[in-house]
């Protein structure tokens, strides 16, 4: 396999040139030109996204697996692994032993979501990545969760190319602190492909990049990879998003010189058999050419393993397809005759969760609701805290609203915040951290009733995508429609006063809210309390409610009507 980036380096051009005369990249005429494959092409595409750091995969019961493997579980990488080295090996037919044509992709969000990245970080996020094999990979916003030190030390410590055409990093101010290619062109069986990556383009409302890091609108740095790679002959292209399965959609119908889309962001399941899938996969899009674009996307956490199969012409144009996401259980890989799991990866997997497995085993408290001891609060996943009112969404919002002792009014907290749901019963410090693993502080500030009021329809602004915004309140309720117009959502909103009565929110009055330090600087679009006197706790939000459960355990919990959807 050979790789050429995307960069317009004299030295590279040179020493392409020179490599290609030698007959090392099987090229003729220049650098740059293929006289040509005489046979169609059958690859196979692998691929990942939103992995989310659940490297362990989950147990039998559907929890998080901090083990190496959790047996008789599902997912994690070991098992993709597994999966990836079945069908990558040598197939025995007619003319003998031959590789298959593949590829594996990554669509972006190693970083974030279990105490695996809350204790290790990057240099775990890159070891996962490193030990796969990845042939390409394009960033997710959350792998700037920890600044650019945070990508960078990940990039750097990478075997795997890492594409981002519509992301630069400024000269002025600290050096750029990685160079990263907008696209390469990779070389399977006589075929050159070209793989084209893109960033979000609101990775700065979504987390936490430095001001050198520069994220430009997508179409235009589409449009300027797509012609550099025709210019260069390449026929089959290959875009790796994150950007949510709609945008992907859309950038297949708008552009020629595409032939698929992995995509990733939006969590989206492609499944022909899979009843909660949301189409089929793979989402054949007809390009303005009249040509076919394949988009994939692979829901979340590791459970699967996108496969998509494709044979096209000797002019690159797809003729047939088929696929479908691989559950990463024993089962499946049975089916596939895959090798035993990796002894070396397992060790690594082992030392990295000795330590998480004693950080889950502190104590802090307990937590009493109407379900049962040792089951989460939210069933079947924490995502309904971005829909209404949840049972970690009150506990989470009144530890914040109690942290003032008298001094704050209203709690708000996004759903996105919470990224597994608490637990009932006996509460460690590891289920903490795993419900709330970001580093934000806890914030106040004084604001008026319009401002408010602007949150919250902020909150809603994007309800029906499932989105974090959605907000988690305590001293205050409010209901909604989602059904209306973007900006009219918001029904009422009460605030509770200090004779314990629910008033209306007042455009002029004034109102002391706490928040954390992600939305108070502007993310996720909250724009409107960005430039607001915000006072710092210097208190970690998870510090926070671990201190709120130890203090006052037990803590009761349970729904109570503050959040109404009409």
């Amino acid at each position: 396999m050979s790789r050429i980036q995307g960069k317009n380096i004299p030295y590279l051009l040179l020493a392409a040139a020179v490599l290609a005369l030698t007959g090392i990249f099987g090229l003729s005429g220049c650098a740059f030109k293929s006289a040509g494959p005489s046979e169609p092409l059958h690859l196979t595409i692998l691929h990942t996204n939103d992995t989310h750091a659940n490297w362990g995969g989950h147990s039998k019961d559907g929890r998080i697996c901090y083990e190496a493997l959790c047996e008789e579980g599902s997912g994690g990488i070991l098992r993709a692994d597994q999966a990836i080295r079945a069908i990558r090996a040598p197939q025995t037919g007619s003319t003998g032993s031959q590789k298959p044509a593949t590829l594996l992709l990554g669509a972006g969000d190693q970083f974030q979501g279990t105490l695996f990245y809350t204790l290790h970080k990057e240099a775990m996020a890159a070891e996962v990545v490193n030990s796969l094999g990845y042939d390409a990979f394009v960033p997710g916003n959350h792998e700037f969760d920890d600044g650019c030190e945070g990508f960078a030390s990940f990039v750097r410590a990478l075997k795997t190319p890492v594409l981002a055409a519509n992301l630069a990093f400024t000269p002025e101010g600290p050096a750029p602190p990685v160079s990263l290619a907008p696209w390469l062109i990779t070389k399977r069986q006589g075929h050159r492909i070209g793989l084209v990556g893109l960033v979000n383009p609101d990775t700065p409302n979504l987390s936490s990049p430095c001001k050198e890091a520069r994220f430009s609108a997508v179409e235009p740095a589409l449009q300027k990879a797509l012609a550099e790679l025709q210019a260069q002959q390449v026929n089959i292209i290959i875009v790796m998003t994150h950007l949510g399965l709609a945008d992907d959609r859309e950038l297949a119908r708008k552009f020629d010189g595409i032939d698929i889309i992995v995509g990733s962001h939006t969590h989206s399941l492609l499944s022909n058999s899979h009843a909660k899938a949301l189409g089929p996969y793979p989402v054949v899009e007809t390009s303005p050419a009249g040509k076919p674009v394949l988009v994939v996307t692979n829901g979340y956490a590791l459970k699967n393993l996108g496969r998509l199969e494709v044979v096209f012409d000797e002019q690159g144009v797809a003729q047939s397809w088929n696929g479908e996401p691989i559950p990463l259980n024993d089962a499946e890989l049975a089916n596939l005759q895959a090798p035993p799991a990796n002894a070396e990866l397992a060790a690594m997997m082992h030392n990295r969760a000795v330590p998480v497995q004693n950080m889950l085993t502190e104590p802090v408290g307990n937590i009493v609701a109407d379900t049962p001891a040792g089951q989460p609060l939210e069933r079947p996943n924490v995502l309904i805290c971005r829909a209404g009112e949840c049972r970690s969404g009150n506990l989470v919002s009144d530890a914040l609203l109690h942290y003032w002792q008298g001094a704050a009014d209203i709690a708000l907290v996004g759903g996105g915040t919470l990224r597994n749901p608490l637990p009932a019963g006996p509460v460690s410090t590891g289920d903490i951290i795993a419900a709330i693993p970001f580093e934000n502080n806890l914030m106040l500030a004084e604001m008026d009733g319009v401002t408010l009021l602007a949150a919250l329809e902020q909150g809603l602004s994007r309800y029906e995508e499932g989105k974090g915004f959605f907000l988690q309140v305590a001293g205050l309720r409010y209901s909604f429609k989602a059904e209306n117009p973007r900006g009219s959502r918001l029904l009422s909103a009460s605030v509770l006063g200090a004779d314990k009565t629910w008033q209306p929110v007042q455009p002029q009055a004034r109102y002391r809210v706490s928040t954390s330090s992600f939305q108070a600087r502007g993310g996720d679009g909250f724009t409107m309390l960005a430039g607001l006197n915000w006072r710092d706790s210097e208190q970690n939000i998870s510090d926070v409610v671990r201190e709120y459960i130890s203090t006052r355990s037990p803590v009761e919990v349970q729904l109570e009507g503050r959040i109404i959807k009409k």
